[in-house]
């Protein structure tokens, strides 16, 4: 098989070709052509020799316009960040299927006592388990790397949520709130789309999933919702990991359903890409909960 060229040898073609750019140049045009040639699947040196001009205003408001073509004309030229291009092949996501196992489980002490504890007991019997104070200290103590956010399916925390259950959605700035408050089930998820937040989001080497579900489901903790679409108060899961990814684990879905079925103004959402839907089955239909899953082309 023959293996790609590494990026130092890339490098060493590109500054021959564009001797006089200096370094700050030099990084911007070789990240953006490398970047184009990869989205395009075209070989690095191809692309570099379809490139017609050596003056670096003009080949840069080229690429930019190449690599972001939708948001080109919204933005200034200086507004791009194009940091060092680096290619490192040991912090690659592992985007093959696997079954979620966690060789690791850390969990805190009243976790001991939960119904959810005796069940991963018994799902996962040959991972290791292991006592910790907090889920805070843990993450004080411990420096997390991208490394860790690509190993994240071989550890699991499993704590007692005591603040974050409700929350409005922060929305993006100047634009009409959308009115929707969304329930914190943990945080982490398996699958590795490539555009997801959680990437430059996540501060934890691992899955975390409360065990706490009844202390969600009390009146006074939920956020106050605006009105939305159907006349209803709007709530959902699925904002820091898949509403329903490890629902034949916890089964939060059940309690959720029972509880928000007699809710009436309020229209609640699980957003998810999983197939593990057998719960939701289970429950039954109801008018104001619903499922909703995003549908990615292969590209």
């Amino acid at each position: 098989m023959n293996k790609s060229p590494s990026t130092s040898k890339l490098l060493q073609v590109f500054q021959k070709r564009f001797p006089y750019f200096g370094t700050n140049k030099s990084r911007e045009i070789f990240r953006l052509i490398n970047e184009i040639s990869k989205i395009e699947k075209m070989p690095f040196n191809t692309f570099l020799n379809l490139l017609t001009t050596h003056d670096y205003e003009t080949l840069k408001s080229t690429l930019l316009q190449r690599r972001y073509p939708k948001t080109f004309h919204k933005n200034s030229l200086n507004s791009y960040y194009l940091p060092k291009y680096e290619f490192d092949p040991s912090k690659m996501a592992d985007i093959s299927q696997k079954k979620f196992y966690p060789k690791n489980i850390y969990y805190e002490h009243d976790t001991a006592k939960s119904e959810l504890f005796s069940k991963i007991k018994v799902l996962f019997k040959k991972s290791d388990f292991k006592e910790i104070s907090s889920l805070k200290t843990f993450i004080k103590e411990h420096h997390f790397t991208l490394k860790d956010y690509n190993n994240r399916c071989n550890t699991l925390f499993l704590v007692k949520e005591k603040y974050d259950f409700f929350k409005k959605c922060p929305c993006s700035q100047s634009v009409v709130n959308c009115g929707y408050s969304i329930m914190n089930l943990g945080i982490g998820c398996i699958y590795d789309c490539s555009y997801c937040f959680l990437q430059s989001y996540q501060n934890v080497e691992g899955i975390i999933i409360p065990y706490n579900i009844d202390d969600y489901l009390v009146d006074n903790k939920i956020v106050a919702a605006e009105k939305g679409f159907f006349n209803y108060k709007r709530i959902g899961s699925g904002e820091f990991t898949d509403s329903l990814i490890f629902d034949n684990i916890t089964n939060f879905s059940q309690k959720i359903i029972a509880y928000f079925k007699l809710k009436k103004g309020i229209y609640f959402e699980f957003k998810t890409k999983s197939t593990n839907i057998h719960n939701l089955l289970s429950c039954g239909g109801v008018e104001n909960i619903v499922a909703a899953w995003s549908v990615n082309t292969k590209k």
